[in-house]
């Protein structure tokens, strides 16, 4: 016979109340990117499975804690589901609020929770855990005596696992997010690919999108001066191109854009910090971005730079699968060309007209 818990899998599936969207990610109220969306609210939909969610809601609630004399449901998510249960244990409801009403009574708990009460939460799903421990916490404050919380779902995070047990409450769910990946891939409603994303996106969803790029660090035979001023006005970047291809860019002393095959990409300069850091943000690009450049003197020649650029952007796992180390090759040439340029050397990509313009360049700024 089969678990409670890969039969809910195998209903939530059924009824399409998961979605799946890696290359445009979710974004919950955390503000963590999701690339799966578990929307237990069509269940309510559903008059078979809400009754069958209700009986394994209840079954939990009453095996674990068969103390309990109040069922208390998480608002809003959770209201019609701890009813439902609640009629099954045969127990009174009352329901917990984010907040207190800013009308009325301002009451966060709606219904009679009698003093010293023992209550069994009843939660739709479990993410970080902060809002389900957050309606724990007003049940404490109202004298009520809180059992455990029983769940729809838990995606199973580290951190809510870790919250709940600083909280001191113990969480039982009829699935989780282990049994609906090995359903979802098992029964073909995911791509291998896609069943990679979502490993991924568990083991750090609150860093899934982030990506942290460092250059490798160059000496470029010019004090951080000149390099500073020829990085410090964004026009100073048209001169280095050839003609032809000038009719694609604009610029001004704040920002440069460029047309990509039809998408415009767009950089500003956001801080400036004398001869030292020059930092940067996204300006209208396919996605969001900061960086900055960093001139640092060499101590044991006042005349060379320590050059090197950092990038930070969010990137969907897709955009990461496409782009790969292409980021950080391109950051290291641009080092690379640079400490070339300064000796006298040709750049890799780098043609010897556009040498010329650029060292002519340099040595405006050393002058």
């Amino acid at each position: 016979m089969e678990s409670k818990e890969i039969m809910l899998a195998k209903e939530l599936l059924g009824i399409k109340a998961v979605l799946l969207r890696p290359d445009q990610p979710f974004t919950w109220a955390s503000g963590w990117h999701s690339p799966i969306y578990c929307d237990n609210r069509r269940i309510l939909s559903e008059p078979a499975l809400r009754s069958r969610v209700a009986g394994w809601l209840a079954e939990i609630a009453m095996e674990k804690y068969p103390e309990a004399e109040v069922v208390a449901g998480v608002a809003t998510g959770a209201i019609a589901h701890g009813v439902l249960a609640a009629d099954k244990m045969q127990k009174p409801f009352v329901y917990v609020r984010p907040k207190p009403k800013d009308h009325g009574t301002g009451s966060q708990i709606e219904g009679v929770l009698p003093q010293g009460a023992k209550v069994v939460v009843i939660e739709d799903l479990i993410s970080t855990g902060m809002s389900s421990l957050a309606a724990v916490k007003a049940l404490r404050d109202a004298g009520a005596e809180v059992l455990g919380m029983v769940a729809i779902f838990t995606y199973g995070f580290p951190v809510a696992a870790e919250q709940f047990a600083a909280a001191g409450v113990a969480l039982d769910t009829v699935s989780n997010y282990d049994a609906l990946i090995d359903v979802a891939t098992a029964t073909g409603y995911v791509r291998p690919s896609d069943t990679d994303v979502l490993k991924q996106w568990r083991k750090n969803p609150s860093e899934w999108m982030a990506t942290e790029i460092t250059s490798k660090h160059g000496i470029v035979s010019k004090q951080p001066f000149e390099l500073y001023m020829a990085f410090v006005d964004m026009r100073n970047f048209l001169q280095f191109l050839p003609e032809d291809r000038k009719k694609d860019i604009a610029a001004d002393y704040d920002t440069i854009s460029a047309s990509v095959q039809g998408m415009n990409v767009g950089v500003k300069i956001n801080e400036r910090v004398p001869y030292s850091k020059i930092g940067l943000v996204d300006n209208g690009a396919p996605f969001a971005f900061s960086g900055s450049l960093h001139f640092d003197a060499v101590p044991s020649d006042p005349g060379k730079t320590e050059f090197y650029i950092e990038f930070s952007a969010e990137l969907n796992f897709m955009m990461k699968m496409l782009l790969g180390n292409k980021l950080k090759d391109a950051l290291d040439k641009i080092v690379d060309g640079l400490a070339a340029m300064s000796e006298g050397r040709m750049p890799e990509g780098v043609d010897e007209q556009t040498l010329k313009k650029m060292q002519e360049e340099m040595m405006k700024r050393q002058g």
